[in-house]
């Protein structure tokens, strides 16, 4: 670095100046907040190292070659920018930090200068040996290097302890603590010991070097630590982590153990108001459990920033185990609430935690009328959390009878919420139990159904629910309805015929809608589209004959496979089908030119007649198929074995749906066997 004479000239572009003036003990420093041009200095030239030790001063081991007069010092912005953070480390003095040699260290002695290097995180080379673990090379770096290289903090605020403690290096530890008590012997104060200042310093985290070990799970650096200063256990860093909470909540149950052996009374609170005792139910640690539980049993009652106490996750995650420990303690935590006024026993039921609800209800049966900030129950919980085995098991319960019609602060019931939020096997459960109350209204006179209807959903599902909450109506359900009609006598269509049923009957909320006017014109051509397209196909299969025709002989023209009994069956379902679909086609065009009574007369007869075609047209293809795949073995039922899986699932589905149309006289039987199938739970 050049030293400028203040009386020559000084032409070096990029100059900074700083004034410098002379500090008793061998030092200068510099004001930062001064504004001095040119500087000079006596000295033609000479080498300087800085160290920031303040905020606002730099400070410079002062070389013999200036004497102790006031000088300014000159320089190039860039070399001040180097100088004043240190020299960078000379990369053979980093690897014989790093690999421990000290023959380096010791030509080194010569210049006492370069120790005072850093790396560009600030990083001294007490840091660098502690973080490789060299012993010996830190303890004569230490010798070596001044006092406040000790306890130096790099650029994340880390001490050579800190990074010891992060390295897991005990020895380093050990003898950092050993030499502190030396060098702080004579700082005392009222309240702490010198050495402990070092170990109770902090990184821009918050962290102590406790912190560190713990977080690395360094189980001997951490005694080692407690043993200095217990107190170390009560620091907490800037996220408000306690080593107790980190060493739970990293799974370290041995660390966890040991400071709460060690400290007397150690801080437990982690992040988001969390303690400990959470993160122990988190981990299911449950040997940490017992012991936080036996010396803090505050603990049970302290809740995060959700209001949520440690019970809460035992009952959320299902810890039956922390569950019972935390009531033989305090059977009173049961009833803690959370900010939004739900208790333990509310999230077990909606997660479906039922040994927990046993638990809970065993302990403090009449925990079970508690109810959130909405006047939700318990039952109502679990029917938001869509937990059919919640429900269930509290409709079994006896005690708990009074919660199957008890209505929240909106005056809906379980129904309600369960028909809001189309939870269908919930709406199941509840609708087939005789002491729900189906025509419960809420404060909107709504029924579930009336709720439920506003969806208009469609579907298997859902038209379960309307068969089961069918003409279960409120006050606002009819008002609906009323609606509706007056929009039908606006319509144009009003004169078709039909029209006056709508209006006489009530809604039956589910059912099919009444195909009248227009609706019913497109039906009708829709069944004159697929009775020509099924007559046009059985019609080519006819004379497109399996195996073909006889070519010569008596019996030319004959088809070849005329006398298996397959083939038989094909003719005779083809025959079906085409007489079927062209009985259907003369029923609908052959009325086409009279009044609407006359084309719709005859609409369900000619529906039969095209689902019969349908079927005739499936078996035809069968067999078909069979005749001709006959020798192939299994392949040849395989159509029979599709088709006849096919039929079955058409009619099961028809048989068994809640809105599907009665015909043929079996309305009586269907619904018994649908009902007997939704009270079984099988559909």
């Amino acid at each position: 670095m050049e030293i400028v004479d203040a009386w020559g000239p000084a032409t070096t572009e990029h100059m900074i100046k700083i004034p410098f003036r002379n500090k008793p003990g061998g030092d200068f420093f510099i004001d930062e907040e001064t504004d001095k041009r040119m500087v000079s200095s006596p000295v033609a030239s000479v080498e300087v190292l800085a160290t920031i030790q303040e905020e606002s001063a730099v400070f410079f081991p002062l070389p013999p070659s200036i004497p102790p007069v006031p000088f300014l010092l000159f320089c190039k912005q860039s070399e001040f920018t180097a100088a004043s953070g240190s020299a960078w480390m000379d990369p053979q003095l980093y690897e014989a930090a790093r690999s421990g040699k000290l023959d380096l260290l010791l030509d080194i002695e010569k210049n006492i200068t370069l120790l005072s290097q850093v790396t560009p995180k600030r990083n001294t080379i007490l840091h660098v040996s502690a973080q490789f673990k060299q012993l010996e090379f830190f303890k004569m770096a230490t010798r070596l290097s001044p006092p406040s290289l000790f306890d130096s903090p790099n650029s994340k605020g880390d001490t050579p302890l800190h990074v010891a403690a992060w390295a897991g290096c005990p020895d380093v530890v050990s003898f950092i603590i050993d030499k502190a008590s030396g060098i702080y012997a004579d700082i005392e104060d009222s309240q702490v010991k010198g050495h402990k200042k070092l170990l109770r310093m902090t990184n821009e985290d918050g962290d102590n070097p406790l912190h560190c070990a713990v977080r690395n799970g360094h189980f001997q650096v951490a005694k080692l630590l407690l043993e200095a200063d217990p107190e170390l256990s009560r620091q907490v860093n800037n996220a408000e982590e306690s080593p107790l909470y980190i060493a739970t909540a990293k799974e370290f149950p041995e660390i966890a153990d040991l400071i709460l052996s060690t400290s007397s009374s150690p801080f437990h609170g982690g992040t988001n108001g969390m303690t400990a005792l959470h993160a122990a139910v988190y981990y299911q640690l449950y040997g940490t459990l017992k012991k936080l539980v036996k010396k803090r049993p505050e603990m049970i009652k302290e809740g995060d920033i959700l209001g949520w106490t440690p019970l809460h996750y035992a009952a959320h995650f299902g810890n039956e185990n922390a569950v019972k420990l935390f009531l033989k303690k305090d059977s009173s935590s049961a009833y803690l609430q959370d900010k939004d006024g739900e208790s333990a026993l509310h999230i077990a039921a909606s997660r479906g935690r039922i040994t927990v609800m046993k638990e809970l209800l065993r302990s403090r049966p009449d925990c079970c009328s508690l109810s959130d900030n909405k006047g939700r129950t318990v039952l109502h919980a679990a029917v938001l959390g869509g937990q059919v085995i919640s429900v269930q098991y509290i409709l079994d319960d006896p005690q708990l009878l009074g919660l199957v019609n008890e209505a929240d602060g909106e005056g809906n019931t379980p129904l309600h919420l369960a028909a809001l939020h189309k939870k269908y096997s919930i709406i199941a459960i509840l609708a087939r139990d005789d002491r729900v109350d189906i025509k419960a209204t809420n404060k909107k006179n709504l029924t579930p159904l009336g709720i439920y209807h506003k969806y208009k959903e469609t579907g298997f599902a859902a038209a379960k629910v309307y068969f089961m909450l069918e003409e279960k109506f409120g006050v606002q359900d009819m008002r609906a309805w009323v609606d509706d009609v007056k929009q039908t006598l606006n319509k144009e269509t009003e004169e078709l015929h039909g029209q006056s049923r709508a209006v006489l009957d009530p809604p039956r909320l589910g059912r099919r809608p009444d195909h009248s006017g227009p609706e019913k014109g497109n039906m009708l051509e829709i069944h004159l589209l697929v009775s020509v397209l099924i007559a046009t196909v059985t019609f080519a299969a006819a004379f497109t004959l399996p195996g073909g025709y006889q070519n010569n002989g008596k019996d030319e023209g004959m088809a070849v496979l005329a006398s298996k009994i397959a083939f038989k069956v094909f003719f005779v379902f083809d025959t079906v089908a085409f007489c079927s679909a062209v009985a259907a086609v003369y029923l609908q065009f052959g009325t086409a030119g009279g009044g609407w009574y006359e084309r719709v007369r005859f609409a369900n007869v000619a529906m039969v007649l095209i689902f019969i075609a349908i079927l005739a047209m499936v078996l035809a293809f069968a067999s078909g198929m069979y005749v001709v795949l006959a020798k192939s073995g299994c392949l040849g039922v395989t159509a029979f074995t599709i088709a006849g899986c096919f039929i079955l699932a058409f009619c099961l589905w028809w048989f068994v749906d809640p809105l599907g149309n009665p015909g043929l006289g079996l309305r009586a039987l269907r619904k018994t066997v649908r009902n007997l199938l939704f009270r079984c739970g099988i559909i």
